[in-house]
This record gives C-alpha cells, sequence and structure tokens, in this order.
C-alpha cells in the first residue's frame, strides 16, 4: 500500500482509520524539527518497559565537532564567532591512548620488503 492511498488532503481516508489499529502520531518526535529525539525514542522502545536509559543519551542532539588539528580548531573557532554560537567541551583537548590499550603490534616484525634477483 502507497503512502497516498491512506493519507489524502492531510486527513487519513475513513478505511485507513478503520483499519488501523491504534496509530498514534508523536509531536514532539517531529522528524523534521527533533530527529534525535525520535532515535532516541526508538531506542527506548528497544528497551521497554523494563530497560532504563537516558532520555538525551551522553551528548543529545546537539551538533558535534572534532577539530583534530590547530586548523580545524581555528576553522571552528571562526565559524562560531560568525554564527555568534558557543561550545561545551565534552573531552580532552588532546587524544591519549588508555593504558589498558595494546600500543604494539601483536604480528612478527619484518625486515625491508625486497624485490627478488631474476633468473637469467
Amino acid at each position: 500500500m502507497k503512502v497516498n492511498e491512506i493519507v489524502a488532503e492531510g486527513k487519513l481516508r475513513k478505511g485507513a482509520q478503520q483499519a488501523t489499529p491504534d496509530m498514534q502520531t508523536w509531536p514532539a518526535l517531529n522528524n523534521n524539527n527533533s530527529p534525535y529525539a525520535a532515535y532516541r525514542f526508538g531506542m527506548a522502545l528497544a528497551g521497554s518497559p523494563d530497560f532504563g536509559m537516558d532520555r538525551d543519551g551522553p551528548i543529545g542532539g546537539d551538533f558535534t565537532t572534532i577539530g583534530y588539528s590547530s586548523a580545524d580548531k581555528e576553522i571552528l573557532a571562526g565559524a562560531a564567532k560568525i554564527m555568534g554560537v558557543t561550545s561545551n567541551q565534552q573531552t580532552t583537548d588532546d587524544s591519549k591512548e588508555l593504558d589498558s590499550v595494546n600500543k604494539s603490534s601483536p604480528t612478527r616484525r619484518v625486515g625491508a620488503i625486497t624485490k627478488p634477483k631474476s633468473k637469467k
């Protein structure tokens, strides 16, 4: 069934109203205005009713950036100044591996790759 067979002129057709059980719309979860809220609602559906979760998640629907280099940070600062917005720092300014991370390769160290000599 196509959506235009269900919705006509902004109203559900009478046949769709009678044949579709318990259809609900959620204005606060409008995908045009708050797609992240709709996504979080889907996550809550997956664990409902037994699993509790933070409604907004660690960052929420906030626009998020990562400045890998000083040039990236300069660009971000310039755009923020133009737009008149500020950010909230969520992580440290630099990247560090945790002590629990294996920092050495598990593969055997191999010497330089050499081209085999051709047989003449």
